[in-house]
């Protein structure tokens, strides 16, 4: 990296674009989880900490968290070289080299299928079940032979027995319930041949929260780590059954800033961006923003979206371009080039939410966070 490129990630008066990440947030937010399961909670850092930067976020919360979710030997080995001390656990899927090398490095690892267990012979691992995700893991009927298997690999130490909830987002309590009956079944045929792990799993932030009998010894905190709620309908629950006590609720961590590259003059009638899908109803000053696709903002919010800049919105008119989007600040005063434009988080009394920008993108929160590219500076503030 050369000395220009190392000056510009020093500092945000120099970027046309950049992520800040709030590191108390993040902090309350483990916090908080915490004190309502009251069990060990696995932070999940996997997709690049969903877009907050994974090997700064382990940083930050390596002393309050007993264990890392990550989904691949990749990311492991990333925190590993970046001196994370914490235990971390890999619980997607992995090639039989990565699973010896994971085991080698100390790494805890899924295992989901035969083939899987065939390809190792020692290690520290945590079996998947499958309960009705149709996803990875062992069936049901699956598991007396897989017991079996076991008793011919002495060093292989059950770890971890986990699964994952299909649809508490979406409050369907019924399918959740058949889910949580399955794993239990599961647990008992390990627990009848004395296969007790230090770790079962099967809740992420929504279960955890809202079904204390997921929490067992450990649940996996995802998007609530992030200060972002599951589902909207999931928000409503948690306030409307005062879950978060004393009036205190997750904090989001990022914020998503650019600034005005260009102000351009169109006159009514005039189109902005690429198929003319936009004709100026009036005459209109227009800011081009840096940004597009290829910076994470969803084209599907073309036409739909808006911007905060100087505290008020400003509405994204024509095509996100790939690396360009047009705003209307023509009611907006004092506007120059430079002007911050918020794409997420707060400015003045104004806020845009990731929730919000999902739902002009005809996405989730998950999606808008985790698509911003890791090639953006983030700043840590806190």
């Amino acid at each position: 990296m050369n000395q220009l490129v190392k000056d510009r990630k020093e500092t945000v008066a120099d970027q046309l674009f950049w992520i800040e990440v709030d590191k108390n947030a993040l902090l309350h937010n483990l916090r908080l989880i915490k004190s309502i399961v009251g069990t060990t909670v696995m932070p999940i850092v996997k997709g690049n900490a969903y877009g907050h930067g994974m090997v700064e976020v382990a940083k930050i919360l390596n002393g309050e968290a007993d264990i890392f979710g990550v989904v691949n030997f990749i990311e492991a080995l990333q925190l590993h070289e970046a001196g994370i001390g914490t235990q971390i656990v890999i619980l997607g899927k992995q090639t039989p080299s990565e699973m010896k090398r994971s085991a080698e490095l100390g790494f805890s690892f899924g295992v989901f299928d035969f083939d899987d267990l065939n390809n190792i012979e020692r290690g520290c691992i945590h079996i998947k079940i499958e309960t009705g995700i149709s996803r990875l893991g062992f069936k049901i009927e699956e598991l007396p032979r897989l017991i079996e298997v076991l008793k011919t690999k002495p060093n292989i130490e059950v770890e971890g027995i986990f699964s994952h909830l299909a649809s508490v987002e979406e409050l369907n309590q019924s399918y959740t319930e058949m889910q949580i009956e399955k794993f239990n079944k599961a647990l008992e045929v390990f627990a009848e041949v004395d296969i007790e792990p230090k770790y079962r799993h099967i809740a992420a932030s929504a279960a955890a929260v809202m079904y204390p009998e997921t929490r067992y010894d450990m649940a996996r905190l995802g998007i609530m780590l992030y200060g972002l709620w599951p589902s909207a309908g999931f928000k409503l629950w948690a306030e409307s059954k005062g879950v978060l006590k004393n009036g205190e609720t997750i904090l989001p961590a990022l914020s998503y800033r650019t600034r005005i590259a260009h102000l351009k003059d169109v006159k009514k009638g005039g189109y902005i961006g690429y198929g003319c899908s936009f004709q100026a109803p009036r005459g209109m000053q227009i800011a081009v923003l840096p940004v597009g696709y290829a910076e994470g903002l969803m084209r599907s919010a073309s036409n739909r979206g808006e911007v905060l800049i100087n505290g008020e919105r400003a509405k994204i008119v024509g095509r996100i371009c790939m690396n360009m989007t047009m705003v209307d600040v023509t009611d907006i005063p004092n506007i120059q080039n430079g002007d911050t434009v918020t794409l997420i988080g707060k400015d003045g009394e104004g806020e845009i939410t990731a929730d919000e920008l999902a739902e002009w993108s005809g996405t989730i929160n998950y999606e808008i966070t985790t698509h911003l590219p890791n090639s953006i500076t983030r700043i840590y503030n806190g």
